[in-house]
Parts: structure tokens; C-alpha cells; sequence
């Protein structure tokens, strides 16, 4: 964007900001400080601590009792039935229970740590996106200025010619209607400047958006790629497959629990009675959960986790789908772009170019009029802002396939084209 335009729309924010930022950089401070990143981590670390607990035993219960034979004075000592009773109780899972569980939690920690993986890999292409959007703006704008100066300049002529009576009021006003035409262009890829930087702030969890280097670069986008390599690699490693692989294993370990769930727990008890100056008691005990619900409750749980473990399997079909389908459209957009980018740069635009030069020379020559002058001027002008979105869109395509395939394909980087 060209210093007038910056600063006018630095203006137009009302705030002050520090510290020039360009993609890495901002790459760098989202990983640190995004608070959607920050959460997902936290949630991870909370459950890496869930299979120890899940692994481990009740704890015992600790019991102190007095039989007394008497609500007036104590006959501890005095009664053989006056026991002050000290008693320690044990529930016992039934073997296998506990490990089923650790491997539950630890299964669920694999989600939460894969879905930490995904948000890292997408919040890296949302402002991969976010820069190369505000490239095109750039760009876009210093296409508008300088066409902008070379409109103002034709507006010029056609003024002379009007005012030596040679031209028409008509061309005159349609330069000026053209003029205030771009002027509310500029505008626009301001608000929309404003936007992305709002976009940008929420990814880096800040309050202020950065000051971003003028001149911004096109990120470069990773050679050798082939959609049929990506896709057999995203269907079977991306962070997306991994996630309902991990959901998977870990309905398959709550569903071997439910099914050992069907038998009874276990339980043994001690007790030490102690009767005063008589000779102390011992008491022990076992005993086990008796499953007289367990219509309602142990095989109500196995159905419910085997329809679970049916849900994992087939949400897994339906995600290698969607993979499939997102990443085929995603290369197929850049695909598109990238071709039209190459048919806009090789052969259409320069033949607008030339267009154009050919019109103000005959313009000049007075052999055609000043409409058919600014109608190669607009034809030109489309062209280049079309091959600044064609380039966009192609980088973004690639910077949208990047959660779904794990790799990294759009590297900072490039040149101000």
C-alpha cells in the first residue's frame, strides 16, 4: 500500500502501534500467544494426568465405632459387649477393570494432544491466509494509485480538448466519475484491510492489531506436490485422521470395559475391637457387589458403548471422505487460480497493455475517442487486479490444505511482484 494510503488509514485506526511484523514473525507470536492454542495445550496437560487416576484403585475407608451398653456412663471394660471398634474396608475391582480405564484416559490423552496438533497446523494457515490477503490489498492498492495517476492525467486531456473545443463534456465527466470510482475502490481494500487485522488480532490474541511491514512478499508455495500424494498421505497420517483413530481406540477400551464391568467388584473388610481391660476382638470380612440392576446398568452401558464404538468407525469412513473431497477441491482451486494467473500474465494482459498504449496513441493522434480510450484503461486495469486475486486465491488453496495433510506448503518468503 502505498506511505499516503498507510497513513491515512493509521489515521483512521486512531491507535498506536509498535514493532514492524512481518509472516514469520507473526507465525512465531500466534504459536506463542494464541489463546485458543494456549487452551487446547492446557486441556492436554489436564488430560495427561487422568490415566494414573483412572489406573488406580478406590482408596480405603477408615472406620471408628463404639458399642456401649449404656446411655448414662461408659462400659468400656466393664461389659464383654463394649467394644471400641477400629475398622478398615478395601473395595477391590474386578481384575482388568483398572487397566482398561488407564488405557481409556490414555487414549482420550491422544485426542486431546492430536487436537492441540490440529489447532497448531490451523491456526498457522489462518494467518498464512490472513498475510496473504493483505498482500493482495497491497498490491491491489498500488495498482489503483498509479492507474489512478494515469486516469487523472487522461481526465487532463479530455478537460484540454473539451475547453479547446475539440472534445466533449461527456469524456470529461465519465474520467471524473471513473476517478471517484477508484477512490471508493481504495476505500473499500481499507475497510478490508481493517478486517483481516481484526482477523489477525484474534489469532495472536492481542488487543492491537500489528504494524505490518509495507511491501509485503508473496509466501512461496512448496515445489513438487502431487494430489494424489497428499491424499493417500492425509487419509492415512494427516492430524485429522489421527484424531478419530485415537477416538477410536479409546471407545474400543470403554467398550472392553463395560463388557468387564458385568462382573462384580469386590470388596474385604478388617476390624479391630478393642474391649478395655477384656481381651480385644478381631473381625474380618469380604464381600462383593451383587448386580440386581444390571439390566439398567452394566448391559445398558455395554450397548451404549458399542454403539459408540460404532459411531468412532464410522465417523472414521465419513472423515476419510471428507478429506478426500477437501483436499481434491482445495488443489483444484489452486489449480484454477494458478492457471489463470499464467494465462492472465503471459498472454492476456500484456495484449491489454498494448491495448491501451495503442489507444492513447491513437487518443493522441485524435483517431478514436476518449471512451474507447478508457475502455482499454479499464480492461487493463481488471487484468491486473485479477492476476493479484489469482495469485491470492492459489497460495490460500494451499495454505487451506495444510491441516488436512501435516505438511507444510506455503513458506514465507518471496518476492513483491
Amino acid at each position: 500500500m502505498s506511505r499516503a494510503l498507510t497513513g491515512w488509514f493509521l489515521l483512521l485506526l486512531g491507535a498506536t502501534r509498535a514493532g514492524a511484523t512481518d509472516l514469520p514473525a507473526l507465525l512465531d507470536e500466534a504459536l506463542r500467544n494464541s489463546p485458543v492454542l494456549a487452551a487446547a495445550g492446557a486441556r492436554a496437560e489436564a488430560a495427561s494426568h487422568r490415566p494414573a487416576q483412572a489406573g488406580t484403585g478406590p482408596d480405603p475407608i477408615a472406620k471408628i465405632g463404639l458399642i456401649n451398653e449404656s446411655l448414662t456412663h461408659l462400659t468400656l471394660g466393664e461389659s464383654p459387649d463394649s467394644v471400641l471398634e477400629f475398622r478398615w474396608m478395601q473395595e477391590v475391582p474386578y481384575p482388568g477393570k483398572l487397566d482398561l480405564s488407564a488405557a481409556a484416559a490414555r487414549a482420550d490423552l491422544e485426542v486431546a494432544r492430536t487436537q492441540a496438533g490440529i489447532l497448531r497446523w490451523e491456526l498457522g494457515s489462518a494467518v498464512k491466509q490472513a498475510w496473504t490477503e493483505l498482500v493482495r490489498l497491497e498490491h491491489t492498492a498500488e495498482i489503483l494509485d498509479g492507474s489512478r495517476d494515469l486516469l487523472a492525467s487522461f481526465q487532463q486531456s479530455a478537460r484540454a480538448r473539451y475547453e479547446s473545443g475539440e472534445g466533449m463534456l461527456e469524456s470529461v465527466l465519465k474520467a471524473q466519475t471513473e476517478l471517484a470510482r477508484l477512490e471508493g475502490e481504495r476505500l473499500t481494500l481499507m475497510q478490508r484491510q481493517r478486517d483481516v487485522e481484526l482477523e489477525l488480532m484474534a489469532l495472536l490474541g492481542r488487543e492491537t492489531p500489528p504494524v505490518l511491514v509495507e511491501h509485503k512478499n508473496w509466501p512461496e508455495v512448496t515445489g513438487g506436490q502431487d494430489v494424489e500424494d497428499l491424499v493417500a498421505w492425509a487419509t492415512e497420517h494427516a492430524p485429522r485422521m489421527q484424531e478419530i483413530n485415537r477416538m477410536q481406540e479409546a471407545a474400543l477400551a470403554r467398550a472392553d470395559l463395560a463388557r468387564r464391568n458385568l462382573k462384580a467388584d469386590f470388596s474385604w473388610e478388617a476390624a479391630y475391637g478393642n474391649r478395655g481391660g477384656l481381651d480385644p476382638m478381631f473381625t474380618a470380612m469380604a464381600g462383593f457387589r451383587l448386580p440386581i440392576r444390571k439390566s439398567r446398568l452394566q448391559t445398558e452401558a455395554v450397548t451404549q458403548a458399542d454403539f459408540e464404538l460404532e459411531a468412532a468407525l464410522r465417523e472414521r469412513d465419513g472423515r476419510r471422505v471428507e478429506q478426500v473431497r477437501a483436499i481434491r477441491s482445495a488443489w483444484s482451486r489452486q489449480q484454477r487460480a494458478s492457471d489463470l494467473a499464467e494465462l492472465t500474465r503471459e498472454a492476456i494482459l500484456p495484449q491489454a497493455r498494448a491495448a491501451m498504449e495503442a489507444a492513447s496513441a491513437a487518443y493522441r493522434a485524435g483517431k478514436v475517442d476518449f471512451l474507447t480510450l478508457l475502455d482499454s484503461f479499464l480492461a487493463k486495469l481488471r487484468y491486473e487486479i485479477d492476476l493479484e486475486t489469482q495469485t491470492a486465491e492459489r497460495i490460500i488453496a494451499f495454505a487451506q490444505m495444510e491441516p488436512l495433510t501435516a505438511r507444510e506448503l506455503v513458506i514465507p518468503g518471496g518476492t513483491h511482484e
